[in-house]
């Protein structure tokens, strides 16, 4: 083992990469899967963070995320697609819970793993947030795969409720193994105000929408107005339902 800073550094990169080309070696090679079926794609918890420092903890933790899916089916499905998840629930009728929604949003890494599932009942919005490596989970059956336009679809917590409105009996749709490509749907989603996402950016499936389109020219005179912005007329009073009736 070096001894010097410099050489463990590079002792410790070597290492990582040699670990991830190996992990990436035997996922492609299906060697730990027994699905009738090969994987197109990896799935993005497997990708490792940026600024790892121990390459050791997530290889186990890559094994046993192998290990789990030796003995539970986690099918292939993206941003946009709709699911149905059972889950264990001691209190429901036959201790299961069956729950269909379009998922919104994927997150996390490794075991952390998440992913959102929206449905409108009773004109009421439900979300719930899965961990996909969780115990909890019995099944998870893909109902329609298909991808958006964008990778984030939190924006129809605020669009028509039309967007995300999916029968609770709904059945699988047929899928056809031999296209290589996941069908995108170019739905564009009309907004319903007020429309309260003003923290995402580039949507490519939003229209009427224009301050959801900004970018890097047309928000620098933004800037400029707020800082011009005379901020002395609020410095001059003061609230005296506090009791403060002077200055």
């Amino acid at each position: 083992y070096p001894s010097s800073c410099a050489s463990r550094v590079a002792y410790v990169r070597l290492a990582n990469i040699w670990i991830s080309l190996i992990f990436l070696w035997k996922c492609f090679c299906f060697k730990h899967f027994k699905f009738g079926f090969s994987y197109r794609f990896l799935s993005p918890e497997f990708i490792p963070p940026r600024g790892r420092t121990d390459p050791l903890k997530f290889y186990i933790e890559r094994k046993d995320m192998v290990q789990r899916r030796k003995v539970f089916n986690i099918p292939e499905f993206y941003v946009g697609s709709i699911l149905a998840v059972t889950t264990a629930d001691p209190y429901a009728d036959g201790k299961t819970n069956r729950f269909v929604g379009i998922c919104i949003q994927r997150g996390g890494r490794g075991l952390g793993a998440t992913f959102v599932l929206r449905n409108v009942i009773e004109d009421q919005g439900v979300e719930i947030c899965y961990e996909l490596y969780s115990p909890r989970i019995q099944e998870i059956t893909v109902l329609k795969l298909e991808k958006r336009l964008d990778d984030n679809l939190m924006y129809l917590r605020d669009a028509l409720p039309e967007y995300s409105t999916f029968d609770m009996n709904m059945k699988p749709v047929c899928k056809i193994w031999c296209l290589n490509a996941t069908p995108v749907v170019k739905t564009f989603i009309t907004k319903a105000p007020p429309f309260l996402s003003r923290q995402l950016r580039d949507l490519q499936g939003v229209t009427a929408c224009r301050f959801l389109c900004i970018t890097l020219q047309t928000a620098q005179p933004t800037l400029w107005k707020l800082n011009a912005i005379d901020l002395g007329g609020g410095r001059s009073k003061i609230c005296i339902s506090g009791g403060l009736a002077d200055w």
